[in-house]
C-alpha cells in the first residue's frame, strides 16, 4: 500500500508541476508591497485551474472481473482477480459479493472475506452468509474493479504513459525507505546512549 501512495504522489506531482511550469500565477509580489485581496484572488484562481486541469487530464480505465457463483464450493465464491494491462498502473479498486448474472436462488449470499493488492491487480473472495447458508446452494457471487491509470496528459498537451512513472515511484519508494531505516538507526543510537547513561548513574 505505501508503494502506491508513494506513486499517486508521484503521478500528481509530475502532472502539476508540467502544468504550473506553463501556467504560472497571474501577479507577483516584492517585499514590502502592498497586496490587494483583487491579485490574491486571480492568483488562487490560476492555481485552482491548473490543478484541476492537471487531475481531470489523467486517463483511467475501470476494469472488471467476477464470478456469478462457485460451483465447486457452496462455502465460499472463488477466488477472483482484475488486473490492469502492462502499461498501466493500478490506482484502487473494489470488491464486492455480487454479480450482475447472480441467480439469488439458487446461490448463497455472500460476506467480504478478503480483497487486497497483488502486483498489479486487485483480488477478491467471499464467504457464505452463515443465517441464510443453504448447503443445496452454489458458493457466492464475487466481483472486483480495477481503477487503472492509463496515461497522464498535462495542460500543455504533453502525454506521458503510466508506466513511464513507475520507475520515478520506484525511486520515491526506496527513498522513503532508506529514510525509515535512518530513523530506526537513530532511535537505536538513541537506546543505546540511554541504557549506557543508566549504566554509569548506577
Amino acid at each position: 500500500m505505501k508503494y502506491y501512495a508513494c506513486l499517486l504522489a508521484c503521478v500528481f506531482i509530475f502532472t502539476t508541476s508540467n502544468v504550473f511550469a506553463g501556467n504560472l500565477v497571474p501577479n507577483t509580489f516584492t517585499n514590502g508591497e502592498t497586496i490587494s485581496s483583487s491579485k490574491m484572488n486571480d492568483n488562487f484562481t490560476s492555481l485552482e485551474g491548473a490543478v484541476n486541469t492537471a487531475i481531470t487530464n489523467v486517463s483511467i480505465t475501470q476494469r472488471s472481473n467476477g464470478s456469478s457463483h462457485n460451483i465447486s464450493n457452496n462455502m465460499g465464491s472463488e477466488v477472483v482477480t482484475q488486473t490492469c494491462a502492462t502499461d498501466e498502473i493500478l490506482f484502487g479498486g473494489t470488491c464486492s459479493c455480487f454479480h450482475s448474472n447472480n441467480d439469488s436462488t439458487t446461490t448463497n449470499f455472500g460476506v467480504l472475506a478478503y480483497c487486497d493488492i497483488v502486483g498489479n491487480a486487485i483480488l477478491g473472495t467471499c464467504f457464505s452468509e452463515a443465517l441464510t447458508y443453504s448447503s443445496f446452494k452454489y458458493g457466492p457471487a464475487v466481483t472486483v474493479n480495477a481503477s487503472c491509470v492509463a496515461r497522464v496528459t498535462v495542460a500543455d498537451g504533453t502525454t506521458s504513459p503510466a508506466a513511464s512513472l513507475k520507475s520515478l515511484a520506484s525511486v520515491q519508494a526506496q527513498e522513503i525507505q532508506d529514510l525509515n531505516q535512518e530513523a530506526l538507526n537513530g532511535v537505536q543510537q538513541l537506546k543505546k546512549l540511554t541504557q549506557e547513561r543508566e549504566q554509569m548513574i548506577k
